[in-house]
């Protein structure tokens, strides 16, 4: 199955809804900061390690989860379910420290759970994924770990069937570096993808009532691994299609997370003047990278679809939870 793209006259006859705009100078906003210069890489893949971000840092996973939990205190008592998790067992552990009902489910095999009271061992069991129903392996400290897809979270032997979340977080695994088989790889890892307007239309069904789905960047992920400078645009253009089919989908209310145009403005001229001299003489390179800055101020006019005000108030998103 292919990603099913929403396209401009779908997206001109969806509902207005409210949005609220979270950028860099809301106190609790500890994504976007703009104390952290770009990179300005312009490798057109995944960067290895994004500065921006929260790469290995388990601080950095307990501030998400304090955003989380101050943002959404009432919807959290209805539970937290964390997809893809990986090594990052560090986000659910401080919610259930908290006393939230706290679930986090991956893909691996029965033996990795053994791995998950020493998140670094996890990297010994990358074998060829084991794709099934969410099953429950175990309880951690408080948090239910569960293996599977989670494409197949409905299904008649998932253990998660008749489950209802305040939210399920996609943290760095929704728009992830590589193939993340908890969210939308469901075969042997050789074959066919399920469509991701699948994966969300499922995860809709097991909300509680007013409950989040929420999306932030790979870049803030524990492994730390983003969108590289050179292909924020993309990453844009990720968000504001997604936007369109959580809209679609019946969503009622958005909160966004990201830079504004005058705080991206003023990183960008700062990270450029701290850019080492003899790199700035290459033609090539100033040119890409403004080229790439172009793309970003211009977004509006270039993304095929109409989107509303308050998307384009962030030049850079970081997060994005919609309410159901």
């Amino acid at each position: 199955m292919t990603e099913r793209i929403i396209n401009m006259n779908e997206a001109e006859n969806l509902s207005n809804v409210p949005i609220e705009v979270m950028d860099e100078n809301d106190p609790q906003n500890i994504f976007s900061n703009t104390n952290r210069d770009f990179v300005l890489n312009l490798k057109t893949t995944y960067a290895p390690v994004s500065s921006e971000g929260f790469h290995r840092s388990i601080e950095g996973q307990k501030a998400i989860a304090g955003l989380i939990s101050a943002k959404f205190a009432g919807l959290l008592r209805m539970g937290v379910l964390d997809v893809g998790f990986g090594q990052n067992i560090h986000l659910i552990s401080t919610l259930a420290k908290q006393g939230i009902n706290a679930c986090a489910i991956d893909i691996r095999r029965d033996s990795t759970w053994e791995a998950v009271a020493d998140s670094t061992r996890m990297g010994e069991f990358n074998e060829k994924p084991f794709l099934h129903e969410p099953r429950k392996e175990t309880d951690f400290e408080g948090i239910e770990i569960f293996s599977g897809s989670i494409a197949r979270m409905s299904n008649e032997r998932s253990h998660l069937r008749s489950r209802k979340f305040g939210l399920i977080l996609f943290n760095g695994s929704w728009h992830s570096t590589g193939n993340n088989y908890t969210v939308y790889r469901d075969n042997q890892g050789f074959g066919e993808s399920v469509d991701k307007m699948t994966t969300l239309r499922g995860c809709v069904g097991h909300l509680a009532e007013n409950g989040l789905i929420g999306i932030v960047s790979p870049r803030y992920a524990y492994h730390g691994e983003g969108y590289p400078y050179g292909d924020w645009p993309v990453e844009k253009e990720e968000f504001a299609r997604l936007f369109l089919k959580l809209q679609s989908l019946g969503a009622k209310r958005f909160f966004m997370i990201g830079l504004s145009r005058e705080g991206f403005d003023a990183v960008y001229k700062r990270s450029y003047e701290n850019v080492d001299e003899k790199r700035k003489q290459v033609w090539a390179w100033r040119t890409d990278v403004s080229v790439v800055k172009r793309k970003l101020d211009n977004f509006r006019d270039s993304f095929p679809a109409k989107l509303p005000n308050e998307f384009h108030q962030l030049t850079r998103l970081d997060a994005l939870f919609a309410q159901f």
